[in-house]
């Protein structure tokens, strides 16, 4: 159903709503927010800061 949602999103040019429905569906799941998930791909905690001696979460 969510992949159908954000088809239609796609198809009428609604890139901002698709960016909400993702963004509420991570909150809903639990997931990290999509700017948590960039900054622990890029070697930081989810808040941001640089972790000492190179560890990742």
């Amino acid at each position: 159903m969510l992949v159908k949602c954000l088809e239609v999103l796609d198809r009428y040019d609604e890139h901002g709503a698709a960016v909400h429905v993702c963004a509420g569906y991570e909150r809903l799941i639990g997931a990290p927010s999509t700017m948590e998930q960039w900054y622990m791909m890029t070697g930081r905690g989810p808040d941001g800061e640089y972790l000492e001696d190179g560890e990742q979460r």
